[in-house]
């Protein structure tokens, strides 16, 4: 999922540079200026990849790292398998 982001959000970010040379007239150059603002560290939902490492490595459980991520949730055992 979030390789799939990571590309749309590089996508979108260079298709107006492709667009503006296209449009160009030839032998003119383009003056092109990108300015990226961030923060944080990702949106904030969800489980985070190194934070459940690290649990991991702690010596914590699956379970207590799932609920730590996602407060109110119940594990249990599916009584049947489902195919989804």
């Amino acid at each position: 999922m979030r390789l799939l982001l990571s590309l749309l959000v590089a996508t979108a970010m260079l298709l107006p540079c492709f667009l503006s040379q296209a449009q160009a007239a030839p032998g003119q150059a383009t003056k092109v200026n990108w300015t990226v603002k961030g923060g944080g560290f990702g949106h904030g939902i969800g489980m985070s990849a190194y934070g459940a490492y690290g649990m991991g490595l702690d010596g914590y459980k699956y379970g207590r790292i799932l609920r730590q991520y996602y407060r109110g949730i119940q594990i249990r055992k599916l009584k049947k398998q489902r195919n989804i």
